[in-house]
C-alpha cells in the first residue's frame, strides 16, 4: 500500500485497505476466455472446408482462398482467449484499494501508479453486488455512484467505479457507508444550521 500511503493527507487515518481475491477473480474471467476460445475453434473447424465461400474485393471466393481470412479470425480470437486470464492476474497485481476516513482510493496502473480519489462529497450512493462467484468465495463488489453519465447510441447510463471482488464485502460497504451517512448527516445539519441562524437575523 505504498503508492497509496503516500498521497494520505496530514491525519488521514486507512479504515480499510486491501486487493482484489485472486480466485473469484480470475474465475469470473474464464467464462468470456472459454467462449472466445470455443468460437475461435468452431470457426478454425468449420469456415475452412471447401464448399466455404466467401467475398474479397467484391469477389466471392471458395476453399482455399478463404483459408487467409478465416486463419487470421482464429488466431485473434484464440489470443484474446488465452490473453483474458494473463491480463485478469496482471489486473489484480497492480489494483489495490483503500478507503479513509475521507475518501476512497483506487490505485491501478502497470508502469506508473494511477491513482483516483472519490471524496465523501463526491459519492452520491454506494451498493453491494454479490453474485454466485462471490457467494462461492465470500466476495463482493463495491458500486461507487458518483453521478457520472456516459452518453451513446442508445441514450445515457451511468458510469460507476468499483472496488472489485474484495473479501468481506459487507463489511468493507459497512465501513464507507458509515462514513459517508456521517458526512451526509453533518452537511444536513450545518445546512439546516445555517437556515435557522439566517432566520433569527
Amino acid at each position: 500500500m505504498k503508492n497509496i500511503t503516500l498521497i494520505l493527507e496530514e491525519g488521514e487515518q486507512i479504515l480499510w485497505s486491501g486487493k482484489m481475491n485472486l480466485k473469484a477473480t480470475l474465475l469470473k474471467s474464464i467464462p468470456w476466455a472459454v467462449t472466445l476460445i470455443i468460437l475461435a475453434l468452431f470457426i478454425n473447424s468449420t469456415l475452412s472446408g471447401d464448399s466455404v465461400s466467401c467475398t474479397m474485393n467484391n469477389v466471392v471466393k471458395f476453399g482455399q482462398e478463404c483459408a487467409q481470412s478465416t486463419s487470421l479470425m482464429y488466431y485473434v480470437l484464440l489470443g484474446i482467449g488465452i490473453l483474458i486470464p494473463i491480463i485478469t492476474f496482471v489486473n489484480y497485481k497492480v489494483t489495490q484499494y483503500a478507503v479513509t476516513e475521507k475518501r476512497v482510493v483506487i490505485k491501478t496502473g502497470l508502469i506508473g501508479a494511477d491513482i483516483k480519489s472519490l471524496y465523501y462529497d463526491q459519492i452520491r450512493d454506494l451498493s453491494i453486488q454479490v453474485g454466485l462467484v462471490d457467494k462461492i468465495f465470500k466476495t463482493g463488489s463495491i458500486k461507487i455512484d458518483t453521478g457520472k453519465i456516459m452518453s451513446g447510441k442508445n441514450g445515457s447510463q451511468s458510469v460507476f467505479d468499483s472496488l472489485r471482488n474484495v473479501d468481506d464485502a459487507y463489511n468493507v460497504y459497512a465501513i464507507a457507508q458509515k462514513v459517508l451517512s456521517s458526512r451526509k448527516e453533518n452537511l444536513y445539519a450545518g445546512t439546516v444550521s445555517k437556515q435557522h441562524e439566517e432566520a433569527d437575523n
